[in-house]
C-alpha cells in the first residue's frame, strides 16, 4: 500500500513538472516573437544562429543581415546598409 502511494505521489509530481515545463516553453516562445538579431558586417557560411531552441545555419556569405524570430521560424533578410541608424 505505501508503494502504490508513493508511485502515486511520483505519478502527480511528474505531471506538475511536465505541466510546468510545457508553461516554460510557451512563455519563452512568446518572449521571441518579433525578437532580432542584427548583424552590421558579413556572416560567414556555417554560422548557427540560434532563437532559444530554433536554429538556422548560414549557407552562404550574408551582409548587413537581421535574423527574426516570428511564429513561422527564423527567417533572414538584408539590411541596405545606407538606410541603417544607430538606436531604430
Amino acid at each position: 500500500m505505501q508503494l502504490l502511494n508513493q508511485l502515486k505521489g511520483l505519478a502527480q509530481t511528474r505531471e506538475k513538472s511536465l505541466k510546468m515545463k510545457s508553461n516554460l516553453e510557451a512563455q519563452q516562445i512568446r518572449m521571441m516573437e518579433g525578437s532580432r538579431i542584427r548583424v552590421s558586417g558579413t556572416i560567414h557560411g556555417g554560422v548557427e544562429i540560434c532563437f532559444g531552441q530554433d536554429s538556422v545555419t548560414t549557407q552562404d556569405e550574408i551582409k548587413n543581415a537581421v535574423f527574426c524570430r516570428d511564429a513561422s521560424g527564423i527567417a533572414c533578410r538584408q539590411e541596405d546598409s545606407l538606410s541603417n541608424t544607430r538606436g531604430a
